[in-house]
């Protein structure tokens, strides 16, 4: 599929030709050209959004995804919905194959059902390889993220829910305005005890949170 779509981008049978001749061999090959082909002013936002995709503790909504990307753990302020994505889907060109979206059928608490987007890592060979030792000596290794995603995920959750410590507090009139708030306060705590140990940035942010 990923060289499928690498295909779809040929405009005439000379760039075709071009394409076909140098394709990667290998999966691997692949994904590392996918991942070095990605905007260097987007790898930032790649790098988080593949953490999220593969270690998230359920399926992710787009709107879910896209609000990641405001956050930044370490700058001021750490939290800003000015940074937020144009467009949710930018997630889907960031990412270029490596993602898809799917439509899922959820209950509403209420007895109704209703339709999302989740967004999804494009078939489970991507986290394998971006979780591999193979990555770390490839071309595209800065984007292994085995070791810090779940130290990264915890960050970020406590970062957005320290958003609302302060002048913008967090109301049922608002909740919906914010759509990682229920993820974070659900699974942060889940995703610190999965980064094991040595995790002071995220032990810092736990205590100024409570």
């Amino acid at each position: 599929m990923c060289q499928l779509d690498e295909l779809r981008k040929c405009l005439n049978v000379d760039a075709l030709q071009t394409a076909l001749k140098s394709l990667p061999e290998t999966l691997d090959d692949t994904y590392a050209r996918i991942l070095c082909n990605i905007d260097k002013n987007h790898s930032e936002y790649a790098l988080k959004i593949l953490q999220w995709l593969a270690y998230s503790a359920r399926p992710l909504q787009m709107e879910e995804v896209a609000e990641v990307i405001a956050v930044n753990t370490k700058g001021k302020p750490r939290f800003d919905p000015k940074n937020r994505l144009w467009e949710p889907r930018l997630i889907l060109m960031i990412c270029s194959s490596l993602v898809t979206t799917v439509v899922s059928t959820i209950d509403d608490g209420y007895g109704k059902t209703r339709e999302i987007e989740e967004v999804r890592l494009a078939h489970f060979s991507v986290k394998e390889y971006l979780v591999s030792d193979r990555i770390r000596t490839g071309p595209a290794s800065r984007y292994n993220i085995a070791k810090c995603a779940h130290d990264h995920i915890a960050q970020t959750c406590l970062t957005y829910l320290l958003y609302f410590r302060g002048p913008s507090l967090l109301t049922l009139d608002n909740i919906d305005e914010f759509p990682l708030v229920r993820y974070a306060a659900k699974y942060w705590t889940q995703h610190a005890r999965m980064a094991g140990n040595d995790t002071d940035q995220t032990d810092r942010l736990s205590i100024e949170l409570f």
